[in-house]
């Protein structure tokens, strides 16, 4: 009877693994928001396909792998630190799409990076609110669920079922930041993942997120990054 089981490639006995040192630092970094750590440590390493394991003969197909892998591990990893469920698997979701349209090693790794640093900083950004008020993580869980979705501080005060002037004061007293910067703030983060993952003209991204108009959409991430979304976008390179 002949063997249609597939045989793995002897060259897949020469390749070698993460350490699990890398793997524990790679956790530890992302899962306590340490961005400058994790920038620190991943420059240190060498990322090919003698370091990543073997998991294609093709090595863009390798890479690819790597991330899907990764992103599975660090979902479900900013989930035990507070990330909201859906939100966190969602994220995850969208950069293993993104990355079936990549189409050299560099591109894959370099997305790598920014999904790795993406999930650094959001959940760094949960620990800003951990010990606040149950009204304030409360504000804050709403704000991240809907950001694709028309918000203003009116809107929340009727969600929450107090007073604009209330949770405006309560917001800021806890934060030090005003709502409805931080409701641009969220709404900015999405949009610069937007900006390299996909192409989806400006004006696609503004009404998605819920902007008034265009030149709203432009000017509020102008103030927060200092860069026109088109800049941005240049400079980050888009798939």
């Amino acid at each position: 009877m002949v063997n249609t089981k597939p045989m793995p490639s002897e060259n897949v006995n020469i390749c070698w693994h993460n350490t699990e040192r890398f793997e524990i630092m790679l956790s530890t970094c992302v899962s306590l928001g340490k961005r400058i750590d994790l920038d620190e440590y991943i420059n240190r390493a060498t990322f090919s396909g003698a370091v990543i394991g073997r998991m294609s003969m093709s090595d863009l197909r390798n890479h690819k792998n790597m991330l899907i892998s990764t992103a599975a591990l660090i979902a479900r990893l900013a989930i035990r630190h507070g990330m909201n469920y859906e939100s966190s698997l969602c994220l995850s979701d969208g950069y293993i799409c993104a990355v079936e349209n990549m189409r050299t090693c560099e591109d894959v790794m370099s997305l790598w990076k920014d999904m790795v640093y993406d999930y650094t900083d959001r959940i760094a950004e949960l620990s800003r609110f951990r010990t606040e008020s149950r009204l304030v993580r409360g504000i804050v869980d709403y704000v991240r669920r809907n950001v694709y979705e028309r918000m203003s501080v009116s809107s929340i005060a009727t969600y929450v079922g107090f007073s604009q002037d209330y949770i405006s004061s309560k917001f800021k007293k806890e934060t030090g930041e005003n709502l409805s910067g931080y409701i641009a703030e969220m709404k900015t983060s999405e949009a610069k993942w937007l900006l390299v993952s996909t192409s989806k003209p400006l004006v696609e991204i503004s009404e998605m997120l819920k902007f008034s108009s265009q030149s709203y959409f432009q000017t509020v991430f102008k103030k927060a990054t200092g860069l026109t979304p088109t800049e941005f976008r240049s400079m980050k390179g888009v798939i």
